[in-house]
């Protein structure tokens, strides 16, 4: 027999394991699992492999290092996909990698590397 908890929304008795209340529906758990990254990781590594030039993977391997709290690949990962969206001048993929650096540094990228004047 599982242990029990209470929803914190709706009150009611609920299994520990539980992940949804099966009776207000809400969301209980979160928590995305170090090895699920991991996997992300790896097939963003391989598919990296065969198209180097592909920004979209840096981007999306670089969020999932910084989930893994490896802050240092992530911007090296985050700086490439912006290197390789400004090469190509796609200006929505330039705001996605330069919001990914911002969240990984916690800094603003263009106001910290803004030339003066």
């Amino acid at each position: 027999m599982s242990a029990e908890n209470t929803c914190p929304y709706c009150h009611n008795s609920i299994a520990s394991e539980s992940i949804k209340c099966p009776y207000c529906g809400k969301a209980l758990k979160y928590d995305v699992s170090e090895n699920i990254l991991n996997v992300q990781i790896e097939v963003y590594s391989k598919a990296i492999e065969r198209n180097p030039q592909n920004p979209d993977l840096y981007l999306k391997r670089a969020r999932a290092l910084h989930s893994l709290n490896n802050n240092d690949m992530a911007l090296k990962d985050a700086q490439k996909a912006l290197a390789l969206y400004q090469d190509v001048y796609n200006t929505a993929g330039i705001s996605r990698a330069v919001i990914v650096i911002e969240n990984i540094t916690g800094e603003k990228y263009f106001h910290k590397n803004k030339k003066s004047e």
